[in-house]
Parts: structure tokens; C-alpha cells; sequence
């Protein structure tokens, strides 16, 4: 009944006034709140709850397991000789405290060499405002220290990454070991390791829209391009402010070209071995309208009719 009326009067405190960002992070902290309380319900004693959910869902942040749902007991994975592969699992916070949650795996044993836990990288996925005002699970950096802060009435995933290195075939088994506030866990993590590998170079060309000049890949590029290339993309796509800069006169002709960006870009993607290059030319102007209609390749002051006989 108390919880109850706790709600209800959220409720009514919603509906008198629009929200800003302070005050919608207000009402979330609220709603958390009265989400542990809730939890905390269903499941008494309860210092931190582990349960598998679907891998690819978008989770809600307050999202709890349904109470006859069982707690999570094994993670499988099944991978070839050189891979990466990845598996996670929830976890919930039933306390009105903010929770320190202390995850390790340990090597795994199998036929021939381990899997070595310094090649099982352990993430979290950080929840992202989004345009539609909901939360969402977005990046996932690593778990910093193997401690995982877990805030009241919310979820976070716990992501592992796996990498075989030419390991036998056959079944490999470690365990992901949780502890928190004098409560501790231990989850098993059983890999099969399937006796196949890709060939070496790979016979496929492998790319995705990842811009260097973008946030958060411009904060360190020369590191996210090797991060690229360790994780098989060889292929590099140009953004059209890192393409060649021309500058017309009022007939169309190149008055000046810069080749500055273009050639630093491509320094930079061949140091790290990547050899392949797409090129995103557009000419309309994504921040301009059509106003510069040869796109961010046209620094020049010519403004030129789209269709025009210059244009072309």
C-alpha cells in the first residue's frame, strides 16, 4: 500500500509540470527507487540478483527478472581456434544503496593450452539518453578495477568477450566468480572450442562506418584504428571532411585542391595494415542544406546551381 501511494503521487507530480534534464534525472532516481522497493519484495534477502537474458535485447534499465525466473548457473560458448565470440548476463540491484559488485573469471582449462583470462576482456554496457527520451544500452567499456557499480532498483550487463588464439578443439571450463557485500556467486563458463579456423589473410574485405573525426573515435584515433584492425576490418571508409578539399571558381573549374586531410587519413589507417579504402563523397551538404552543393569537398566561396552546366 505504501508503495503504492509513493507511486501515485509520482504520478501526480508528473502530470503539473514539463521536465528539463535535471528534473528528469530527478523522477529516474525517484523511479529507481521505488524500484528496488518493489524488488526487494519479490525477492527478500536478496543482496544482488544474476540472470540470463536475451543477448541482443535492448534492456531496460530498471528491468528486473519475473520471479520464477532462475538465476543464471552457466554461460556456454561455442567458437572456432581464431576467434572472438561474446556472452553476457544481467545484474540486478534489489538494495536502495548503490552496489559494488566484484566480477573475475579465471583461465580456462581444457585440452592443450588454456583460454587465459587475460584474453576474456569484461565490459558493462553504459546506459544512453536517447532521442526519444528512453534509456538504452549503448557503449560497453570495460570494467574498471573487476568492480561493477550497480545503482538502486537498476540492471547492468555484464559482457564478456572471449578470444581463442589457435587453442585444440574440445570443452574448456573456468567460472565468472561475483562478490558483493559479503555475498558471493560463481557461474560457470563452459566453451566449446570447435577444431576450425578462418584462413589468414581473410578472403573477404570487412569495413564499417566508423569516421575518425566522429566523437568518441576522435578522442584517440591511432588506438581505435588498431582496434579496428585487430578486430579484422580492413577496410577503411573515408569521411568526406577527410576526402581531398577542392575549391571552384564560378565556371566549375578547380581553382585549388588540398590534399592535406586525405593524405594524413590514409598514413594513418595504412600504419596500422589496413590497405582498402571506400570513399564517401556526397554532394548535397548534410550541415548546409544544399548551399555548398559539391558537399565538404567545395571550400571554395563559388556557389554553384545543382544541375548546372558548372555543377556538372
Amino acid at each position: 500500500a505504501a508503495l503504492a501511494e509513493d507511486v501515485a503521487a509520482l504520478e501526480r507530480d508528473l502530470e503539473q509540470k514539463e521536465l528539463d534534464l535535471p528534473g528528469l534525472a530527478s523522477v529516474r532516481e525517484k523511479v529507481v527507487r521505488l524500484n528496488a522497493r518493489l524488488a526487494a519484495t519479490v525477492f527478500p534477502g536478496k543482496k544482488f540478483l544474476c540472470w540470463l537474458g536475451e543477448m541482443w535485447k535492448d534492456f531496460s534499465a530498471s528491468e528486473f527478472p519475473a520471479q520464477e525466473t532462475p538465476e543464471i548457473a552457466e554461460i556456454a560458448v561455442a567458437m572456432g581456434c581464431d576467434e572472438y565470440e561474446s556472452a553476457g548476463f544481467m545484474l540486478f540491484n534489489p538494495n536502495p544503496a548503490p552496489l559494488s559488485v566484484r566480477v573475475s573469471v579465471s583461465d580456462l582449462a581444457g585440452p592443450g593450452a588454456a583460454i587465459p583470462a587475460k584474453d576474456i576482456a569484461v565490459r558493462t554496457a553504459a546506459y544512453a539518453d536517447c532521442s526519444d527520451g528512453a534509456l538504452r544500452p549503448d557503449a560497453l567499456p570495460l570494467i574498471e578495477d573487476g568492480v561493477l557499480i550497480v545503482p538502486p532498483g537498476e540492471n547492468r550487463l555484464v559482457w564478456l568477450t572471449l578470444r581463442t588464439t589457435g587453442q585444440l578443439g574440445g570443452e574448456y571450463h573456468g567460472t565468472v566468480a561475483l562478490a558483493a557485500d559479503g555475498e558471493s556467486r560463481s557461474v560457470a563458463l563452459a566453451v566449446r572450442v570447435v577444431g576450425v579456423a578462418l584462413p589468414r589473410p581473410l578472403p573477404v574485405s570487412t569495413y564499417n562506418w566508423a569516421y575518425f573525426n566522429f566523437a568518441p573515435f576522435r578522442a584517440d584515433v591511432k588506438a581505435g584504428i588498431r582496434d579496428l584492425a585487430m578486430h579484422y576490418i580492413d577496410t577503411a571508409v573515408l569521411d568526406a571532411a577527410n576526402l581531398p578539399h577542392f575549391a571552384f571558381d564560378a565556371q566549375g573549374n578547380v581553382a585549388s585542391v588540398n590534399y592535406k586531410d586525405f593524405d594524413e587519413a590514409l598514413q594513418l589507417y595504412m600504419a596500422a595494415g589496413i590497405r582498402r579504402f571506400f570513399f564517401f563523397n556526397y554532394f548535397g551538404d548534410c550541415g548546409r542544406g544544399v548551399s555548398s552543393p559539391l558537399g565538404a569537398g567545395n571550400v571554395g566561396p563559388a556557389s554553384l546551381t545543382i544541375e548546372s552546366p558548372e555543377w556538372r
